[in-house]
């Protein structure tokens, strides 16, 4: 019993806080059962349309074939979990990048991608992440993903030279 105290802890409001890697484990097992899950997302590798910290996603088991554009969660090839959007998908293999990322990407197989995410929960309102409308905007987000780099880039002369 002791051991499974060191990976649960309370926050400010005495909500019960476990251990990451626990957590997405049961994730992952309630996953491949079919069920529904819920997880606060972490980090910043999806902004804009993620937030970490404040935003809940809603993943569901892939119930059809994965399509480029989905924000799925998965194992990565180094076996770390993540929830990033599909680039690409070449033939069992399925490559992943953050949306907020400039270069970063993951490989993982098309088996270790164990859900999709439906729709996230920020502010109490459920907003679906995959309708048209959202596919259009991070296929743009992507496309912007050149000038964003060199943007990156100029920042970092400018902060350079101070």
């Amino acid at each position: 019993m002791q051991g499974n105290n060191r990976h649960r802890r309370c926050d400010m409001r005495g909500r019960k806080k476990i251990a990451n890697e626990i957590l997405l484990r049961e994730a992952e097992a309630l996953l491949r059962e079919g069920k529904r899950v819920k997880l606060r997302a972490r980090g910043e590798s999806m902004r804009p349309f993620i937030r970490g910290g404040e935003d809940t996603l809603v993943v569901s088991a892939p119930t059809g074939e994965l399509r480029k554009d989905d924000i799925v969660l998965a194992r990565d090839a180094g076996g770390e979990y993540v929830a990033h959007r599909i680039v690409e998908i070449n033939g069992c293999r399925v490559t992943l990048m953050g949306d907020g990322n400039l270069y970063g990407r993951e490989e993982c197989r098309r088996e270790d991608v164990l859900g999709v995410v439906s729709s996230i929960i920020r502010e109490d309102r459920e907003s679906s992440m995959t309708t048209w409308r959202i596919r259009m905007l991070a296929r743009g987000w992507r496309m912007m993903l050149p000038i964003r780099r060199i943007r990156h880039k100029i920042k970092l002369l400018i902060a350079k030279k101070r």
